[in-house]
């Protein structure tokens, strides 16, 4: 198995890895919970990460063909029969499903230099729709999180448990305040 580590399905039913079952093409494979009958979902470029949606239905997957670069070129949310879209952002360094799974939370590289841009993503309608953007200075802690997210994904919820509210740290870029905001900001 190619990547960090595979991941059970949020009901155990089985899991989801990166594989490069035919010797030349990765991709992410599906299989029951003792590893038998995988099964294609998708193919990946080389470099690649993906999270499970809470309800298990789809997974999101960034991936790009330059592993030294810090981000991913491409992003999808692939549902478990194959079909997919693509999420209209570049530059992406994580991705978060929020609790409810209607949403997903994505860091890109921000337009100012040393900046992320925070993007929540609609994910139920037919496409993909921006709902909220804000660009912020990241903490310390923030960019030590970025290589390991799907990890911090599952340890550290940035999403509140309602889906309504997320919580990062650093700074809004464009105000030079601290966060938190409160329930007024949008």
């Amino acid at each position: 198995v190619v990547h960090r580590l595979s991941s059970w399905a949020p009901d155990g039913s089985g899991m989801a890895y990166i594989w490069d079952r035919q010797g030349s093409r990765l991709a992410i494979y599906l299989a029951d919970r003792l590893g038998r009958n995988p099964r294609e979902v998708t193919p990946v470029r080389a470099f690649a990460g993906f999270l499970w949606s809470p309800a298990g239905d789809a997974i999101a997957v960034g991936d790009d063909q330059d592993p030294s670069m810090p981000y991913y070129a491409r992003m999808r949310v692939v549902r478990l029969d194959g079909s997919q879209r693509e999420v209209p952002l570049e530059r992406v360094l994580a991705f978060f499903w929020s609790p409810d799974g209607a949403r997903l939370a994505c860091l890109t590289l921000g337009a100012t230099e040393g900046t992320v841009a925070l993007v929540v993503m609609e994910t139920g309608a037919a496409s993909l729709r921006e709902a909220a953007r804000v660009e912020l200075t990241p903490s310390w802690g923030l960019l030590a999180l970025l290589p390991f997210y799907d990890q911090y994904a599952l340890s550290h919820r940035i999403w509140a448990p309602d889906s309504r509210y997320l919580t990062l740290s650093g700074f809004i870029a464009d105000a030079g305040q601290s966060a938190p905001r409160g329930e007024d900001d949008t």
